[in-house]
């Protein structure tokens, strides 16, 4: 059926058709009150009449409308006109891969295996007339990308997969990834687009059993053509981008077959030809990378976009993958390419017969390529691997020590703190040949502090302040010192051991920062207030965290006005390092400062935009709701309660069904606490705690039947 045209929807204007599939028709238009380009895409009632799939593009609406990624493409508005369902999204300027790699001469594809069994592609959202088919357009010879080409589109990859990533930290999967959906910007970055057959999971990292074929046959993981399989969840998408930059490298997809049928035979068993053997331009460790993406089990699959993306970035910076282990000799090439001033060296050595100095050089390069890989993987939070590999690096080696030291950290990470105190033992035993003594006796201190052997714990870390060399040093071990002291609870200890190393080195800003908050927690803010700025004044990459920590310092000061500027700073502080999570529990603490404030419209503007990315979820959705309580919003405050998805958070619904004068829904949540949650609430949250104490207290006054319900379960707290 032609869907009859229409020259306005909404506030938007139509002006062309540029796409349609089994979900709906994209138009390029222009909205009206904003006087803007976009692209428009309409679920028209005469062509999709059943509740389903309106229901499912409310999803694909609601979904991407979540996300918000360079490399996704962004949903403005979604809406209803008379029976017209629909959203606008940016309209993109540029090409489709998939138009790209029909260019340069891909090859032919049965059109039934090309298009999604579930949805059919919107093709592009794109600001220009759709791309010719493959039968419209004459035969190319095939023009496979060169080397150079087959690096900048794995740069261009890399956004894809953190935006898939993002995405799925967000709860959506994708399920339709494909050269189509691959759309070029202005600015020439690849975008994700087309959310037809996402799907959306609580909490982020569940997955869902695979049901009936969904997504692009060609592209489309085993599990998704095997049920029985696996679950659909982040690797199936990870498969997907591995077959489509696939085909971008080969010019073909992974499995090439004429039927669906003999397709998914192929998938389900077979093993995908290395895309070296079919274009000799990609590079091994690029194929090694598609391998491993393509994987059949999950098991064998990167286990997160994340890690796909940062494997990428180790082959374009000419370092091991962890997609193939490379050998040594492999490992000499892919170093000779970062380094060729010294390979040139090498070379010479060996041309005039110097093959000793060949070899040592040899032996020097093996082992920096392999603290190398030691950097990665703790820079990736691969601990065992980690481990594993600086095991490797012999004793007499340059970087043996830095070696051993990221391996302490790596111990202490798994909590295997009786080998991390051995490690700590042994390089202190190798006597002052080591460069920081001080630094070795403080690591021998937490990890002794960490099995609870206190006395032998402060006894080492005032060892490690006569062995620092220097005044920064000699501050350093105070500051860990009064950190030790703080964690005991010896609160005047530590201020004498915080102030010392104020006094020692007054851009200490670490220092100076845990000084200050101590004060706080003693009650003495005007004492507190200036060690807080000059430990903002003096930060660097910690400069968000203390920029929020003053900020709370005001708002538990009853000073709002004075912590409103310090937390946008930590926003956009936190949004300059690329910290999604940090900018979210940080516009929570700038919702709470609103509140004080009583601006609660701001608040929730905050609050619905951070909820969904703040580590303390519940503690977002309970402002949200409060908020939304004292705007009049009580239908939005009740949906907000139903969103409370861990028990151990259940302080947060139980005070919040207080609230709303529902005892019963309260007293459930009340009774999930254990007997320390409540005691644990007063030391990490007081003002928490104090919120707590006086809604309990009102209650009581206002309505003591009420509180008769819920006593049972709170009063033993509230003595």
């Amino acid at each position: 059926m032609t869907e009859p045209w229409r020259e306005r929807i909404g506030d938007y204007r139509l002006t062309r058709e540029i796409g349609r599939g089994a979900f709906g028709i994209v138009y390029a238009a222009r909205q009206i009150s904003l006087n803007r380009e976009v692209a428009l895409k309409v679920l028209p009632a005469s062509l999709f009449p059943d509740r389903d799939t309106i229901e499912r593009f409310r999803i694909e609406a609601e979904a991407v409308a979540r996300l918000r990624h360079p490399h996704i493409v962004t949903v403005h508005e979604a809406g209803q006109d008379g029976d017209a369902h629909f959203f606008s999204m940016d309209l993109m300027g540029g090409r489709s891969l998939a138009g790209v790699i029909a260019e340069r001469g891909g090859m032919p594809l049965p059109s039934d295996l090309e298009d999604s069994h579930f949805t059919a592609s919107m093709d592009a959202v794109m600001a220009r007339p759709p791309e010719p088919s493959a039968e419209q357009a004459p035969p190319k010879r095939p023009d496979p990308p060169s080397q150079e080409e087959c690096f900048d589109f794995a740069a261009k990859f890399v956004g894809v997969a953190e935006a898939l990533h993002y995405a799925h930290e967000k709860g959506v999967i994708h399920r339709d990834v494909k050269p189509s959906n691959l759309v070029f910007d202005e600015e020439g970055r690849l975008c994700l687009l087309d959310f037809g057959t996402a799907q959306t999971r609580k909490p982020p990292h569940a997955a869902a059993p695979a049901s009936g074929v969904l997504g692009t046959p060609l592209y489309a993981s085993p599990e998704q053509l095997d049920a029985g399989r696996g679950v659909l969840g982040p690797q199936t998408d990870i498969y997907s981008l591995g077959a489509t930059l696939y085909q971008w490298a080969t010019l073909r997809p992974p499995f090439v077959a004429e039927t669906y049928d003999e397709l998914r035979q192929e998938v389900l068993s077979g093993v995908p030809a290395p895309a070296h053997e079919l274009n000799p331009a990609v590079p091994r460790e690029l194929s090694a990378i598609l391998a491993k993406a393509l994987a059949r089990d999950l098991g064998e699959r990167y286990a997160s976009a994340k890690d796909l993306a940062d494997d990428l970035r180790r082959f374009l910076r000419r370092r091991p993958t962890l997609a193939g282990a490379a050998g040594p000799w492999r490992r000499l090439a892919l170093w000779s390419r970062r380094s060729p001033a010294l390979a040139a060296t090498l070379a010479a050595a060996v041309l005039l017969g110097l093959a000793a100095a060949a070899t040592l050089i040899y032996i020097l390069i093996s082992h920096q390529t392999l603290m190398d890989r030691v950097r990665e993987c703790f820079a990736l939070g691969a601990w065992p691997e980690c481990i594993n590999l600086a095991d490797q690096i012999p004793s007499d080696a340059p970087d043996w020590t830095e070696a051993m030291l990221l391996k302490a950290d790596c111990l202490n990470q798994l909590s295997r703190h009786d080998e991390r105190l051995a490690l700590y033992l042994e390089l202190l035993a190798r006597g002052p040949a080591l460069a920081d003594r001080s630094q070795l006796l403080v690591g021998k201190g937490k990890a002794l502090a960490d099995l609870r052997r206190q006395a032998e714990a402060e006894q080492a870390f005032r060892q490690a302040i006569d062995a620092a060399r220097g005044v920064a040093a000699i501050a350093t071990a105070h500051y860990e010192l009064a950190k030790f002291l703080e964690d005991c609870a010896r609160d005047d200890a530590a201020l004498s051991q915080y102030a010392r190393a104020v006094e020692l080195a007054p851009d200490l800003a670490k220092a100076q920062f845990a000084y200050g908050m101590l004060l706080v927690k003693k009650g003495r803010h005007a004492e507190a207030e200036p060690h807080l700025v000059h430990a903002v004044d003096k930060s660097g990459k910690e400069k968000p965290k203390y920029l929020a920590g003053i900020a709370e310092f005001y708002l538990a000061w009853g000073r709002p006005k004075d912590a409103l500027p310090y937390a946008d700073g930590a926003i956009a502080q936190a949004r300059e390092f690329g910290r999604t999570r940090r900018t979210a529990e940080y516009q929570l603490l700038k919702a709470r400062i609103l509140a004080a404030q009583q601006d609660y419209k701001g608040a929730i503007v905050l609050l619905q935009n951070a909820v969904d990315q703040a580590d303390n979820r519940s503690e977002a959705l309970y402002l949200l709701a409060m908020a939304q309580l004292r705007t009049g919003k009580d239908a939005d405050a009740r949906t907000t309660a139903n969103e409370f998805l861990k028990p151990k958070d259940a302080i947060y619904p139980a005070m919040l069904w207080t609230s709303l004068g529902e005892p019963d829904s309260a007293l459930r949540y009340f009774q999930l606490l254990g007997p320390d949650d409540l005691a644990r609430l007063r030391e990490t949250s007081p003002a928490l705690w104090q919120e707590f104490r006086r809604l309990m207290a009102d209650l009581e006054t206002k309505n003591p039947a009420a509180y008769r319900k819920l006593a049972p379960a709170i009063e033993s707290y509230l003595r």
